[in-house]
């Protein structure tokens, strides 16, 4: 009865072709949150963006004893999130996370409480002492942090 029916999808990477306005959107919904509510509703969204981040984090970094390994496993889940995170080991011993995309950029260079929450994040779930040492919003081509064990 008639030809078959024929059903094409594009893929992700066909989609990649279109237009993506999400960094558009969210920068339109961060600027009319700061005109209509004040800057305190952007530090409530960036607190609970931060909370529901370290609770996930905590997650997945469990079982990782050590902070080698919590760095291991923290940069598998930037990685994920698009940050296309790497690690390195550094001679005197600290490490560093590089981060050689930022998928938040237009709203962090909208709202750096954005980056000053992802800093205390990654404190807090490395359990060491972390200092941003390249920042992308400065000049620099990405992101990258020292991460230095804690004297107990």
């Amino acid at each position: 009865v008639g030809r078959p029916v024929q059903r094409w999808h594009l893929t992700a990477l066909g989609n990649k072709r279109f237009p993506d306005c999400h960094a558009e959107l969210t920068v339109k919904i961060l600027t009319t949150i700061r005109r209509e509510l004040g800057e305190d509703a952007i530090g409530k969204i960036i607190t609970a963006r931060e909370n529901e981040a370290r609770r996930d984090y905590f997650d997945k970094l469990q079982g990782a004893e050590t902070l080698e390994e919590r760095i291991i496993r923290l940069v598998a889940i930037r990685t994920e999130e698009g940050y296309m995170a790497q690690w390195e080991k550094e001679p005197e011993g600290s490490w560093l996370i590089i981060e050689n995309h930022c998928p938040i950029c237009s709203a962090a260079s909208m709202c750096q409480g954005f980056c000053r929450a992802e800093l205390e994040l990654f404190q807090t779930v490395l359990n060491a002492n972390v200092e941003r040492v390249e920042y992308l919003l400065t000049d620099s081509r990405r992101c990258v942090y020292r991460v230095i064990q804690q004297e107990d």
